[in-house]
């Protein structure tokens, strides 16, 4: 039985349980995606039965086998904050307890964090701007002090939505980034759409573009990146831009416990006197944002 069919079974298990039902109704009444209710189920099963699930186990095995590269990430990180909720993110991830959780930040500063991040005359980067959520929070983050806006959406109706945004000087591509421009397959799910690593569905195809590629990005100032895993890759594509500009970075790393750890490394290995920063906006493992702040 695969990975995937173990999960399904668990959960198919729960699900006939009595909290197991309410939770499914809760969130099937909330209009969440059967997708991301899996994942909260999965969540909920963990948090209830305190039994470890394969995909906790195969975490813990991960950061064990990798504690000396995570304690160099910690001593990168710039401030106690960020140390304390990075080790807290991967018991978390480890445990699913919420009572070893991170702090949860302000979900309203998600990528914008004010004790981090100054934002004025930015060239910014929005990779995977889905309907413009992350725009208009980035329009008020600034107060409307930006120079220009490049938002990457490849899907069609997000793309549409964004498309219809009365915002000054935004460019937005039709197209997901990654490590150089190509077509790659995609899988279509709202906000949780992301790029699969293979041409075998053409039908199913967009464009990626890597950022170093862009012009428009040329002079980037601020980089975000919620990008459903492909965020590594996407760095990747944006070397030159990140070596050139040393711009503003807020990238998601929750998507699997490798990134948790390479892209860290990553981006150290690019600029070596990035200042990072660790900050966690969700009550379960996912939305544990990375910043990398240049200063002179």
């Amino acid at each position: 039985m695969s990975y995937i069919s173990k999960i399904e079974t668990i959960i198919d298990k729960f699900t006939h349980t009595r909290t197991g039902r309410t939770t499914m109704n809760l969130l099937r009444g909330s209009g969440i995606s059967p997708a991301i209710r899996k994942r909260l189920v999965l969540f909920k099963m963990a948090k209830e039965t305190k039994l470890p699930t394969d995909e906790m186990l195969r975490s813990k095995a991960f950061f064990v086998e990798n504690a000396q590269r995570v304690n160099n990430i910690l001593s990168w990180l710039a401030d106690e904050e960020s140390k304390e909720t990075y080790r807290k993110a991967i018991e978390f991830r480890i445990t699913h307890d919420i009572k070893r959780a991170p702090k949860i930040y302000n979900t309203k500063e998600q990528y914008f964090d004010k004790n981090i991040i100054k934002s004025e005359n930015d060239v910014f980067v929005d990779c995977g701007a889905f309907i413009g959520d992350t725009v208009d929070c980035f329009i008020d983050f600034c107060k409307s002090n930006y120079k220009s806006i490049i938002s990457f959406e490849p899907d069609n109706f997000n793309y549409k939505e964004l498309c219809n945004k009365n915002v000054n000087n935004m460019t937005v591509f039709k197209a997901g980034v990654w490590d150089k421009s190509t077509r790659l397959s995609f899988i279509s799910n709202g906000s949780g759409s992301r790029i699969v690593e293979s041409t075998d569905n053409n039908d199913n195809a967009i464009e990626v573009l890597a950022i170093d590629e862009v012009a428009e990005c040329k002079e980037a100032t601020f980089i975000k990146m919620d990008i459903e895993g492909a965020e590594k890759k996407a760095l990747m594509g944006a070397r030159q831009t990140i070596i050139r500009n040393k711009p503003k970075l807020a990238i998601c790393i929750y998507h699997s416990d490798e990134d948790m750890i390479e892209i860290a490394e990553y981006l150290h290995s690019l600029v070596p006197d990035y200042r990072l920063y660790i900050r966690h906006y969700f009550y379960e493992p996912i939305e544990t944002v990375l910043y990398a702040i240049y200063e002179d």
